[in-house]
């Protein structure tokens, strides 16, 4: 349900763009800067959040899912009052809209650090690409409803408008209580690798116990998981960088592909080719998100990370390249290679970056990896409208070209985790030192397993 509000919170902005402004009276470069302030600043809360996100991790991942949501309804009730109560008072607006946005990105990056790691270390190493793809599930089920959303109002707001800021906030309320019931009743605990973590191993089995039915399975999962945290304590500096350098090149080159120029901006971009043309053109970008990454549930871990990273870059810069060709034409075209481009980061890009930096990272790097995911993202959002009005779609012929890019740098750097247990993946990265481990043996797992199934 985080991911969920988030996706949602993310792209809020851009179907209303035009009924917006309308509504403002913004106009020219006024229209252009508001815009873009209300665009930027949500990417600009993440990053700053990100900053701080390892030290509320080693607080707890559940508490800082909780200040993530809580941050998320914060900032949608300040945008939604703003517009309810202030309507007449513009200025008012736009503060209004540039605190809760900040808001609102420190709940996103927040999220968006926090949750994949969660589930990665709750969920067992079988099934964890799929389980991982759910953040990327819900995140493209809320920028389908914000993108649906514009279909259900008029294109002038005029009276509506208080009933839209009602709207921008009820979406993320209504989830956010769901989210906070069910953490409550059904998953009040952290996780088995952060109890370990604090040396509190009957609480860690508790959390264990919540995954595995069978006692046996759970003594080996604690065996496994602390030999993955006494990796990790003694990983040497050269590792730890090669690791993080490979997670923020694919978080970096996720967002060079410019799918947030299309996911901010695609009404701007269409809204020359009629009102009615840029609600398709949006409401198309989020339908294609959502059923795609479906797809990479079944497909992440049978063809793994790596091959379907490859694949998608080939695909997207194609597609970028025809969408780029098509748009200069203004060809009806255009919104079929747009489709297909969203299609094929959906079930790439889309989730895979977000497995892959949980899978190589520990808590108190995945900060760093998505620092460099919004720093990536508001150097894209600052520049697609500039560039969009300058070099029209040629703009996505940049895209295409640096998508391309990524593809020997997954062939070159990029070690395959699929099936991998968290002390395989940190090895893949380099030597560890042994010395002062403890590692179990696998006799002495045995052993384990045998004496907890003679208690029984």
């Amino acid at each position: 349900f985080t991911s969920i509000c988030g996706g949602y919170c993310i792209v809020i902005f851009n179907p209303f763009t035009d009924a917006l402004s309308t509504q403002m009276n913004w106009v020219g470069s006024q229209r252009a800067f508001n815009i873009a302030v209300a665009t930027t600043l949500l990417p600009i809360g993440a990053m700053c959040s990100c900053f701080v996100v390892t030290f509320l991790l080693s607080l707890g991942r559940l508490l800082t899912l909780r200040i993530s949501m809580s941050s998320l309804l914060i900032g949608s009730f300040i945008i939604s009052f703003s517009f309810f109560f202030a309507v007449p008072q513009r200025n008012s607006i736009l503060f209004a809209i540039m605190a809760g946005r900040l808001f609102v990105g420190c709940g996103v990056g927040l999220c968006f650090a926090t949750l994949p790691l969660y589930i990665r270390e709750v969920v067992p190493d079988k099934s964890r690409g799929a389980h991982l793809t759910f953040h990327q599930i819900g995140n493209t089920l809320g920028l389908l409803i914000a993108f649906l959303l514009p279909l259900a109002f008029p294109n002038k707001l005029g009276k509506s408008f208080g009933l839209y800021g009602l709207f921008i906030a009820g979406f993320p309320i209504f989830f956010g209580i769901i989210q906070f019931i069910i953490q409550i009743v059904c998953f009040n605990y952290e996780t088995p690798k952060f109890y370990i973590s604090k040396d509190q191993i009957e609480l860690a089995k508790q959390s264990l116990r919540q995954t595995y039915s069978d006692e046996r399975q759970v003594e080996l999962a604690l065996q496994q998981i602390t030999t993955g945290v006494q990796i990790e304590e003694q990983q040497t500096d050269s590792v730890i960088g090669i690791a993080l350098a490979v997670a923020c090149g694919i978080a970096i080159f996720q967002q060079l592909t410019g799918i947030n120029a299309v996911l901010y901006y695609s009404g701007e971009m269409f809204i020359a080719r009629g009102e009615q043309v840029a609600k398709i053109g949006t409401a198309l970008v989020g339908i294609a998100q959502f059923l795609f990454v479906l797809i990479a549930t079944f497909t992440i871990d049978r063809c793994g990370r790596k091959m379907m990273l490859i694949l998608g870059s080939i695909l997207c810069a194609l597609f970028l390249f025809l969408f780029g060709y098509a748009y200069n034409l203004h060809h009806s075209s255009e919104q079929v290679f747009l489709f297909l481009y969203i299609a094929a980061f959906s079930f790439s890009h889309g989730p895979i970056c977000w497995v892959y930096i949980s899978e190589i990272l520990s808590s108190k790097l995945v900060g760093y990896a998505n620092i460099a995911s919004w720093v990536a993202t508001l150097m894209v959002s600052l520049s697609a409208p500039l560039l969009l009005n300058k070099l029209n779609g040629n703009l996505f012929y940049i895209y295409g070209m640096c998508t391309l890019m990524c593809i020997p740098f997954c062939i070159w750097c990029m070690k395959e985790t699929s099936g991998k247990t968290e002390e395989e993946i940190k090895a893949m990265f380099g030597p560890v030192s042994y010395t002062h481990l403890t590692l179990p043996t696998k006799a002495q797992v045995q052993i384990s397993v045998v004496a907890v199934s003679l208690k029984k």
